[in-house]
């Protein structure tokens, strides 16, 4: 029987950007029109990536903004981040940046497991604010996953979460590999 590894993930963003709508496709596999503004909650699911089974916890934080302060729940015991802006909305994409430089910051600017979500794709091409290349290339000065999503659709929020565990993998054994530390 595998060895169950134990994941948190915290999903952060500006207000009404869709991250309580992705975590409860991707744990309950359906969409939610309508519900209250999240304070913070929590979601666990098993999941299995590759051979190996993760005990994901996810942490659907209350909408931020730029001016808000980190509190310590958001950096300690964390492995990854999930930063989420709505392609409809440049300032959400504005206020994903202050946060990962907060976060960095924070963790003591080591690298940090992230994937950038640019959510409400599916919605009309008049309403985008924020080109797909926009979010590539911030992704890539991060040294970060980009993807594209509609919380609508269950295949591609299923993508961001194994994502997310196969970055912190990566994160996880580049330093390992890095700095020829060994535990005895």
């Amino acid at each position: 029987m595998p060895l169950v590894r134990h994941r948190k993930v915290l999903i952060i963003g500006s207000r009404a950007v869709g991250k309580t709508s992705l975590a409860h496709q991707f744990v309950e596999g359906k969409f939610v029109e309508c519900y209250e503004p999240t304070v913070e909650s929590t979601y666990n699911k098993m999941v299995v990536v590759g051979k190996d089974e993760f005990q994901l916890q996810l942490v659907d934080t209350a909408g931020q903004d730029e001016y808000t302060i980190l509190p310590h729940s958001f950096i300690i015991g964390i492995h990854g981040y999930i930063l989420v802006y709505s392609v409809t909305s440049l300032r959400s994409f504005q206020v994903v940046k202050t946060l990962h430089n907060k976060l960095y910051e924070s963790r003591g600017k080591m690298r940090m497991p992230v994937v950038l979500v640019g959510n409400k794709a599916d919605l009309a091409l008049q309403s985008r604010e924020v080109k797909t290349d926009e979010g590539k290339k911030l992704a890539e000065s991060w040294g970060a996953i980009f993807l594209e999503s509609s919380a609508k659709e269950s295949q591609v929020t299923q993508g961001i979460f194994m994502k997310i565990i196969e970055e912190i993998d990566r994160v996880d054994n580049s330093y390992s590999r890095s700095t020829g530390c060994c535990l005895m």
